[in-house]
């Protein structure tokens, strides 16, 4: 190569990374490439390389240049049909299924002989990528069929990968500590979507289907997981990941749904596992409450033969587990919510290592055998205690046994239609809609209690399309775009009942809404199960997405350029506080304005814990904007026919979010000054655009030995 074409590269290069308009360019295509030799090793030009989807019939050409090469780039997965013809030599077939991301190289060593021979077939390709240093794994459709998979979480197959873990249990990103937040509750038994790469955080990754976006942003996790048996394959790249990919530190996964072929196929599915056939735990009397139904069905096949086809799938998940079987929290006894405390002064009655007073918050006397006079009970104190039902079991601290049975109901749909315009043309569009939720009634029937409670549920659709448009032997666009909206939403136990007015409490500022009742408690609940929560609250996110690269086959070059456009918008409706947070103090002994017992200080009307109320009630929405744009270009250059370079170089247009109607603010320590968003020549998000985010990449690929 002369100097004149690296300079005439290098500038071309620089150009795209300046002036390329800003689209997405993750594809989720293949490459073959290789080197075609005669039997005394020198290379041959003019060899025709035809790759044929055994599945669509559909085909791609090229033809090996004055060294040999030749490189059949943006083939949609599958299986295929390589065939290499040229006048005198025997013609040669090797088959090989293509995954996503994947650059197989194929090297060809030719016999001499007619064309009417019998065609020689050949092993099938190797498994070792022989001109990328990506550090990858696949994940394809035998495995995820054939592997067990309890809880049918595709992202559990993930950890094949090496450097690959489940993350952190109990984190944000697995479900919650109680597995069910709202954001992430889907499949959290199972880890949910939770993986570290490298020992990075588990928010670390960017997820994709079929080259689009997959991410939601307020955990920074994924937003749809499809049912394996939608799933024809997914990689994983773990390391040196192509300038063509960035957002994320850790491993980008890139997901293909499957598509139709030539024959007609399909699967009908049911994983049931009913109580009567589980087993009894050793130290149990009786079989757990466990009942679970996965079940679904896939189709597809040809609309018109070699031209159109489609595949649908359907997945339904209807499971009922048992949440904190065997688990006592406290209630108050019966004679505790007549102003009877006598209870406390006997540690063998109430379980307690002490016996416990009862003070007149006013004076700082104890009352008389540990008994409210009725003239110091707060009626609104007594009618919420009267909510709580009866012990089960002796003493005054977790003494009721709770009945919780968590129940799933999930509603996945995918589809997807592939178009073979012309050997010029392809085009496919993809679609998954998703209805996920789950109730959980709490510890105390009827009332908001304990982590989880409520009902919370994760909807949406996301909708791909992709063009691949072939100029010529040497140039092909690969045209990607996406729309993404989905919510997340929870609803608490009482939802759409007035509990605060129907016991009276006030609620904050006098005003009461359907939404349940207040939070209600003190300490970490030993002596009163808390009751009400923060009150509901629904999460919008939307994404959408450009795509658009060009690969250029010029010599020994594969060069691909191209970028990325990515708005995202996510609005919350949600308050803090808002139905009121009535704190009571849980430490014993008097205290100004306290009896020295948390429930006393509830049934009392003159504690100056009595109910009285902060927050604000009602919600406050909020709509924030950001952009994720990119561009970048990338050389596969093959120096020597054993030795590839990888050069690259990716530069991130991230902005800062802002709010839709500039309700943002911020403060800047240096001057000391509120930033008001759109004031006073603030930007509207308050920051500055970081501009610098340069990403160069570099690898080579070396072979020592040429098969």
């Amino acid at each position: 190569m002369t100097s004149s074409f690296r300079a005439k590269s290098c500038l071309l290069i620089a150009c795209v990374i300046l002036c390329a308009l800003p689209a997405a360019a993750q594809t989720a295509t293949a490459r073959i490439e290789g080197i075609v030799t005669d039997a005394t090793g020198s290379v041959l030009p003019g060899a025709t390389v035809t790759a044929t989807n055994t599945g669509t019939n559909a085909s791609r050409v090229d033809v090996s240049n004055a060294t040999g090469a030749y490189t059949l780039t943006a083939l949609p997965v599958g299986d295929y049909r390589v065939q290499i013809d040229l006048s005198g030599f025997k013609p040669q077939v090797t088959p090989i299924t293509l995954s996503v991301n994947q650059v197989a190289r194929i090297d060809f060593k030719m016999q001499l002989g007619g064309v009417s021979e019998q065609l020689t077939v050949t092993a099938a390709a190797p498994l070792i990528e022989k001109s990328t240093s990506e550090i990858s794994t696949l994940i394809d459709e035998k495995q995820i069929e054939n592997l067990p998979l309890n809880g049918r979480n595709f992202t559990q197959l993930a950890t094949l990968a090496p450097g690959v873990n489940r993350g952190i249990p109990g984190s944000n990103s697995s479900g919650g500590s109680a597995g069910q937040d709202a954001e992430t509750f889907r499949y959290s038994e199972f880890g949910g979507a939770a993986l570290s790469v490298n020992g990075l955080r588990e928010q670390f990754n960017n997820y994709q289907i079929e080259g689009v976006d997959n991410n939601e942003s307020l955990v920074n996790s994924i937003a749809y997981l499809p049912p394996p048996e939608a799933i024809r394959e997914f990689s994983v790249i773990t390391t040196n990941a192509p300038a063509e990919y960035g957002r994320a530190a850790g491993a980008v996964q890139n997901l293909v749904i499957k598509s139709g072929t030539n024959q007609f196929r399909g699967s009908l599915y049911d994983f049931y596992r009913p109580k009567s056939m589980a087993a009894t735990p050793k130290f149990a009397n009786e079989k757990p409450d466990f009942k679970n139904n996965d079940f679904g069905l896939t189709l597809g096949g040809p609309v018109f033969r070699d031209r159109t086809f489609f595949f649908g799938s359907y997945h339904g998940l209807r499971n009922s587990i048992p949440v904190e079987t065997g688990n006592y929290v406290t209630v108050p006894t019966a004679k505790m919510r007549n102003g009877d405390f006598s209870e406390l002064l006997d540690p063998t009655v109430s379980g307690l290592k002490a016996p416990v007073i009862v003070y007149n918050p006013m004076t700082g006397q104890p009352f008389a055998g540990n008994i409210i006079p009725a003239s110091f009970i707060d009626p609104v104190g007594k009618a919420y205690l009267s909510v709580y039902p009866l012990p089960s079991r002796a003493g005054v601290t977790h003494n009721y046994l709770t009945h919780r049975q968590r129940k799933s109901t999930y509603n996945d749909f995918d589809g997807r239609v592939d178009q073979n315009m012309s050997q010029k043309d392809q085009i496919f569009a993809s679609g998954s809609h998703w209805s996920d939720s789950f109730s959980d009634p709490g510890r105390i029937p009827g009332y908001q209690a304990g982590f989880g409670a409520g009902t919370s549920e994760n909807k949406g659709y996301t909708i791909r399309g992709g063009e691949t448009h072939i100029f010529s032997q040497n140039i092909v666009n690969e045209l990607r775009v996406g729309n993404t909206d989905f919510h997340f939403g929870f609803l608490p136990v009482g939802f759409g009942t007035d509990q605060n007015k129907a016991i009276g409490i006030p609620g904050p500022g006098g005003i009461t809404t359907p939404n349940g009742i207040s939070l209600i408690g003190g300490g970490n609940g030993e002596f009163i199960e808390y009751l009400g929560d923060f009150g509901q609250y629904l999460i919008k996110q939307r994404s959408l997405q450009v795509s658009d690269s060009v690969t250029w086959l010029h010599e020994n070059h594969a060069f691909k350029f191209g970028g990325i456009m990515l708005r995202r918008d996510m609005s919350e409706n949600r308050t803090r506080f808002g139905k009121g947070f009535y704190f009571y103090r849980d430490s014993f002994g008097f205290q100004q304005g306290y009896s020295g017992y948390e429930v006393a200080d509830m049934l009392l009307n003159n504690s100056a814990t009595n109910f009285t109320a902060t927050g604000i009630p009602g919600f406050v929405p909020r709509d924030t904007i950001s952009w994720e744009n990119a561009v970048f270009a990338q050389d596969d250059w093959r120096l020597m026919p054993n030795l590839t370079l990888n050069l690259g170089l990716r530069w991130d247009y991230l902005t800062p979010y802002y709010e839709k109607n500039d309700k943002l603010a911020n403060y800047d320590p240096v001057t000391g000054k509120l930033l008001v968003a759109g004031q006073n020549g603030v930007s509207r998000s308050t920051l500055k655009t970081n501009k610098g985010n340069f990403g160069p990449r570099l690898g080579f690929d070396y072979l020592l030995t040429i098969s």
